[in-house]
């Protein structure tokens, strides 16, 4: 076989991966983790397997050989680091908000710069005046 071919069987394959949709039928993130939780409570302690953490999280099924303190400290940290997950996406997307409003302002400071805006104390509005710019 040669590279060409080997080339064009590997575009194939990947194309029916693609269209079938089996990247998405797996969710790795949530396996990530789970596989997180599971070993940052077994140096606490913990001997809740992967398996028993994903049937405990996902169909609310507790195991009958581990102590409630065991499985409520999986879900405990399950929680915390979803929430604390929650509060980095809010703090970015606030932080993308006043990025973006000051390269606005930037934009809007460097495309009037033709134009001076004084403020009225009337409630028509603000008074603009235009600058001609020498050339």
């Amino acid at each position: 076989m040669t590279a060409k071919d080997l080339s064009s069987e590997l575009l194939s394959t990947l194309q029916d991966y693609y269209s079938l949709g089996i990247k998405d039928q797996i969710k790795y993130d949530k396996f990530y983790l789970y596989s997180i939780i599971t070993h940052s409570t077994a140096i606490e302690g913990s001997t809740v397997t992967e398996v028993e953490a994903q049937l405990l999280f996902d169909e609310g099924i507790t195991s009958s050989k581990r102590t409630i303190t065991e499985q409520m400290m999986n879900l405990d940290f399950k929680k915390a680091y979803v929430q604390n997950d929650t509060l980095n996406l809010t703090k970015k997307r606030a932080n993308r908000t006043a990025n973006n409003t000051v390269k606005l302002n930037n934009n809007n400071r460097a495309n009037c710069s033709e134009i001076d805006i004084q403020p009225s104390n009337s409630n028509a509005g603000n008074k603009i005046s235009e600058r001609k710019k020498l050339a």
